[in-house]
């Protein structure tokens, strides 16, 4: 099985996609906006780091000084880049991964094709629009409407990650 260090690794190469310098630069899925300014992935493994590929040396370079202490310290980072440019944007949260899922099977999961993507328009338009990157697509139809969604958000050669929603009414 993966590390969780190999795991993020894997996690922030199917996130973004990257120049020659391992330097981020678009976000890997459409409309491939402008990548963050840097992505920090802390695990207990370690920390993975990417810049955008725009970023200063002298602020990546402060920046590193800081994530070798204490690769969470994100209020030092915050600091650092506000120093040089105004911050619009943050955001943070947990990545999972299941391995012990692998092998499982749902008997109400529906495999959504070109044939029956239509089932997707009143419920998840954006997917409908985007259905040529969302494969493998599934669904749960409750009720005579979709309900939940699971698709690809994004992916490159070694791994996929999923995008996963669920009507607020059908949760639980």
């Amino acid at each position: 099985m993966l590390s969780d260090l190999e795991l993020m690794r894997y996690h922030v190469d199917v996130l973004f996609n990257h120049n020659t310098d391992n330097r981020i630069t678009v976000i890997n899925e459409p409309p491939f906006d402008v990548a963050p300014l840097i992505f920090i992935g802390a695990t207990r493994d370690g920390s993975v780091v990417r810049y955008l590929n725009s970023l200063n040396a002298e602020i990546i370079e402060r920046i590193e000084h800081v994530i070798r202490k204490n690769p969470t310290n994100i209020a030092e980072v915050i600091k650092i880049i506000t120093l040089d440019q105004t911050l619009n944007d943050l955001s943070f949260g947990p990545t999972y991964a299941f391995p012990d899922l692998k092998d499982k099977t749902s008997t109400k999961a529906i495999k959504v094709t070109t044939e029956n993507k239509e089932l997707l328009k009143p419920y998840f338009p954006y997917t409908f629009e985007d259905f040529a990157y969302k494969q493998p697509c599934f669904i749960i139809v409750e009720d005579n409407k979709v309900v939940s969604i699971c698709c690809s958000a994004r992916q490159t050669s070694k791994a996929d990650e999923a995008s996963v929603y669920t009507n607020e009414d059908y949760r639980g």
